[in-house]
């Protein structure tokens, strides 16, 4: 006795087949991201907390911020009034 597999389902079972392995590779890519990315949120915790051990204290009004100052960058176009004489 032979089977006759209908060509119209055979290819919906090979788009299926290929969709799910479309979708298989798009979840190990995110999983793969997910781990990468905890891992640098350990690193910068990790870093913070080294940084912030330094300052013992933890009162927000004792802590001091470091900035960089702010410095006044020329104007690179001249003001219209100038241009005019």
């Amino acid at each position: 006795m032979k089977v006759r597999l209908n060509p119209r389902k055979a290819s919906a079972v090979i788009a299926v087949l290929a969709l799910l392995g479309i979708l298989s590779l798009y979840v190990l890519a995110n999983a793969r991201t997910l781990v990468r990315l905890k891992h640098d949120v350990k690193q910068i915790e990790q870093r913070q907390l080294q940084r912030l051990r330094g300052n013992e204290t933890t009162d927000p009004a004792q802590l001091t911020l470091t900035t960089n100052p702010v410095q006044s960058v020329p104007d690179p176009l001249p003001s219209p009034a100038s241009a005019v004489k």
